[in-house]
């Protein structure tokens, strides 16, 4: 008996040796923790939509009521969207009589294109919301940006044509300015000219004047007696020039009378050139009376275009920034409508659809639940000193009663860094209103045996 009993003593001597020796060096026993089942889900939720404001004629509706009169009045179905009414969110019925009505997106569910069960991958269609009207001011945006930017161009060639007849403008200064020049130079030429004929004419006063004592002289000579002339033998002394023969008057008569001819004829010469340069200097003051005039004329179109320019240039910055502000809103509409095509955020299997197809979608309202099926998580609460030993990457192994004898394994994703209070929810004796830390792990779901919400068990082996 007592042999036995020191058997026993030895066997608990060695028992507690072994625990001592492998609890320095790191190994600890599993940990055991309880949780539940939990998956990452993704919701798609109805967007919010701005809604347009359409402007309402009077054949939008096939009746509408007259709310002056209690009359019906047939119409077709014809809406046409405004920019004034999106921005102001008015509405008007027709010219004829003002009656207002507001039209806004319904958030209609056309249809739902998935059901629960489902696998869908990130970017697949899931629902789809009325989107007509949408789609209207969508368009009117389109056709409101076209128009802007036809105004700019519009204006553009506005202004380029202003600049071309300022060009013209510029150019016709300078030729004015050229023709100036070369009216001065004319000027001097014409008074150069009108010297030269004034020398003429005194030239033709002298000569005149010469002809005149001439013909006195000739006058006085034939009033002498005639003397007899010298004979022929005289000699002429050496040394001196032979005397002058006088002239028969009769000669010198015809010879005065052809120089007077020519003087006249002269005369007449210079008074043709004195007619002509008159008229060069009439037509020289008419060329200069039609420059100042042309050049008043340009003077005037210059200052006017240069307003225009700057009138121009104002109305080309507001249709620019016109331009910018429909491109502005045609994003914006373009946002506006993507927004009624919901597609799936993530891939994953469809756990939840609460919408059907007809139903009144209002902002921020859950219609598709997705969840990632693949990858589980287990949040499981343990004390702070049994989470001391445990590190991410750590092996797991859970179990459900469900499937008994059977273990999934897992890995640790994420031990707490905070210490807290273990949630409500939890119930297990050792952790409840005690101070826990949480510890994620993370299941392979490659069969789809596991499913959110199952109560499970895990066994943690630190490393």
């Amino acid at each position: 008996m007592k042999r036995h009993f020191s058997i026993v003593l030895a066997l608990l001597f060695l028992l507690q040796a072994a625990t001592t020796f492998a609890t320095n060096n790191g190994e600890h026993a599993p940990i055991a923790g309880s949780g539940i089942i939990e998956a990452k889900t993704f919701t798609v939720t109805a967007p919010r939509i701005a809604p347009p404001r359409v402007l309402v004629p009077l054949d939008s509706f096939a009746k509408t009521k007259d709310p002056d009169g209690d009359a019906s009045v047939e119409a077709a179905v014809s809406a046409e969207v405004s920019a004034t009414t999106l921005a102001s969110g008015s509405a008007s019925a027709g010219p004829a009589r003002p009656a207002t009505a507001t039209v806004s997106p319904a958030g209609t569910i056309l249809a739902v294109c998935v059901r629960e069960g489902d696998r869908v991958r990130k970017g697949d269609l899931v629902a789809k919301i009325d989107d007509r009207l949408l789609r209207l001011a969508f368009y009117r945006q389109i056709a409101l940006r076209s128009q802007a930017k036809a105004r700019v161009l519009a204006v553009d060639s506005r202004i380029a044509s202003v600049e071309h007849r300022q060009r013209q403008v510029e150019a016709g200064l300078d030729e004015i300015e050229e023709n100036k020049r070369e009216l001065a130079r004319g000027k001097r030429r014409l008074a150069a000219a009108r010297a030269e004929l004034d020398r003429g004419f005194a030239r033709l006063r002298n000569v005149e004047a010469q002809l005149d004592g001439r013909s006195r002289g000739l006058a006085e000579l034939s009033l002498l007696p005639m003397t007899a002339s010298a004979p022929a033998t005289t000699a002429t002394p050496p040394g001196t020039a032979p005397p002058r023969a006088v002239p028969d008057p009769v000669t010198m008569q015809r010879r005065l009378a052809a120089a007077r001819a020519e003087l006249r004829r002269a005369r007449a010469r210079l008074e043709a050139g004195a007619a002509m340069l008159g008229r060069r200097q009439a037509r020289l003051a008419s060329a200069e009376v039609q420059l100042k005039r042309a050049e008043s004329r340009l003077e005037r179109a210059r200052e006017a275009l240069s307003e225009a320019r700057g009138v121009l240039a104002t109305i080309r910055r507001l249709s620019a920034a016109n331009a910018t502000a429909a491109e502005v809103a045609v994003n914006s509409a373009r946002v506006e409508l993507g927004k009624a095509v919901l597609t799936a955020p993530a891939s994953g299997t469809v756990t939840g659809v609460n919408a059907r197809a007809g139903e009144v979608a209002f902002s921020n309202q859950p219609l598709v639940t997705i969840s990632q099926m693949d990858l589980l998580e287990l949040v499981i609460y343990l004390p702070p000193d049994a989470v001391r030993p445990i590190q991410a990457g750590d092996g797991a192994r859970i179990s459900i009663d469900t499937f008994a004898g059977r273990t999934f394994l897992a890995t640790v994703k994420l031990v707490g860094s905070k210490v807290e209070l273990a949630p409500s929810d939890i119930t297990t004796e050792r952790v409840y209103l005690t101070e826990v830390q949480a510890v994620t792990l993370t299941a392979a779901n490659k069969d789809g045996a596991l499913k959110p919400g199952m109560p499970a068990d895990a066994e943690i082996d630190p490393r």
